[in-house]
């Protein structure tokens, strides 16, 4: 027996989903806002970009030098960075007169922990990380930004095809991977290029990873607490994401390999989580949470969703009318009326 959902489905099918309304909503809102938006919301990423610098120690005219490497050999000590070179200290020099370290406190500080994030660890450190890493800093945040259009395209055609936990979980493979690459070349500067191009892939599977993720979470859910299960997983993506600025911190100040590591990392913890999420695509959604507890227990692991089979029968049921005859093209979406209402109309 049919129920009221499979009737709406069916006269969705038959109206189509994707109309002039929807065309134009996904261009205006979708695109065009969206756009406009992000600019005001991203641009904080280029105002946290960290040049490099050291500290100026005043006197040198004072003692008569006018080489400012030789003032900086005799007032800054030498400490390596996060690639493991040497080079001039950024936050110390030495007092002249006492002959030890001092703390410089005009060090460069930027208030990063108030960033607000929505999605993941892993997606903040690359954006934040885009300022960071060698080469044009714009440039790097640009490659970063245009490559969300094609994993857009990508996650869906994907999604929509292999299922959502396939596709999910082989995302967070390929970032996983290229992480530990990254994580052998970034530190010689004659890689600069490959770390670019690597880091953007990364940024490329994450962003796949951020459609599906989403997409299965509305369908996983019941209908009774959609809403409430989406606000409370992207709280608990707001806590933990909060630790982004720190990964890079860590890069920045320590060694430039440990946000691809900690990014390897997650990806890994994260392929776990995604294979086992009962998969959502070409399955009967649940509408109940007793509907919901029992979601995916029937499904095998090692599959991908299939298509469901429409029967010759039910193709031609469909287009029957009550009375046997075959309904006009343009009366098959019409709502099913009883048969009983249909003869005392025609009594009256």
């Amino acid at each position: 027996m049919d129920t009221p959902d499979d009737s709406y489905d069916e006269i969705m099918a038959q109206a189509g989903n994707d109309g002039k309304f929807q065309r134009r909503y996904n261009l205006l809102f979708n695109f065009g806002a969206i756009c406009f938006a992000s600019m005001s919301y991203m641009s904080i990423i280029l105002a946290l970009n960290k040049p490099p610098h050291n500290c100026f120690v005043p006197g040198m005219e004072q003692y008569n030098i006018t080489d400012a490497n030789l003032w900086k050999n005799l007032t800054l000590p030498r400490e390596t960075d996060n690639r493991g070179q040497l080079g001039y200290s950024k936050c110390q020099m030495y007092n002249i007169t006492e002959q030890h370290l001092q703390r410089h406190y005009s060090e460069w500080s930027f208030a990063s922990s108030d960033i607000i994030t929505v999605c993941s660890v892993t997606y903040f450190t690359l954006v934040l990380l885009s300022s960071r890493m060698d080469g044009n800093p714009f440039l790097n945040f640009m490659y970063q930004g245009l490559i969300e259009v094609p994993a857009a395209f990508a996650g869906q055609r994907a999604a929509d095809r292999f299922g959502r936990r396939a596709t999910n979980a082989m995302a967070l493979c390929c970032a996983t991977a290229v992480c530990l690459v990254l994580v052998l070349i970034v530190r010689d500067p004659a890689n600069e290029m490959a770390a670019t191009v690597l880091t953007t892939f990364v940024k490329f599977c994450i962003s796949i990873t951020f459609f599906g993720v989403n997409l299965q979470s509305i369908e996983i859910y019941p209908t009774c607490l959609r809403q409430t299960g989406m606000a409370v997983g992207t709280i608990a993506a707001t806590i933990f994401g909060i630790v982004g600025p720190y990964v890079v911190h860590l890069g920045t100040e320590y060694d430039v390999r440990y946000p691809f590591l900690v990014m390897g990392l997650s990806s890994a913890v994260g392929i776990l989580a995604a294979l086992f999420l009962p998969e959502t695509l070409h399955q009967s959604l649940p509408n109940t949470i007793e509907e919901a507890q029992k979601f995916g227990k029937n499904q095998r692991f090692w599959s991908l969703p299939k298509a469901p089979q429409v029967t010759r029968e039910a193709d031609s049921n469909t287009d029957k009318r009550h009375d046997g005859s075959d309904a006009k093209p343009e009366e098959s979406i019409r709502l099913t009326v009883p048969v009983e209402a249909e003869e005392a109309v025609g009594r009256k």
